[in-house]
């Protein structure tokens, strides 16, 4: 009888387990297009707003993969070291701080 008891809540357990969802990161690539820029570093909510660092392709294009949890991140691009810009392809905004910014969300 034990033995049956315990593989039931063995059984249970391990059917529980696979019906659940299980957050996963996600990495994504953010892009932004500033052919005369010297510099450009995303800065985004999700590590404390510290400048993660892109670079620039032969078409002036920005880029920088990041992983990133479940979940919706506001972001913007510094350019330059000082222009604070939103990202012009993403139309989703998120305030933090009463600051707009862009936002990214991920499932």
């Amino acid at each position: 009888m034990r033995a049956k008891t315990l593989f039931l809540i063995l059984l249970c357990g391990v059917a529980l387990l696979s019906t659940r969802q299980i957050a996963t990161a996600d990495e994504h690539e953010f892009r932004f297009k500033a052919p005369d820029a010297k510099s450009v570093e995303l800065m985004c909510e999700f590590n404390g707003w510290k400048g993660v660092a892109m670079t620039k392709g032969d078409d002036g294009v920005w880029s920088t993969k990041v992983t990133l949890s479940p979940g919706t991140y506001a972001y913007k691009f510094l350019v330059d070291g000082k222009d604070w810009k939103l990202d012009p392809d993403n139309s989703n905004k998120k305030s933090v701080d009463n600051v707009e910014n862009s936002s990214i969300e991920i499932k």
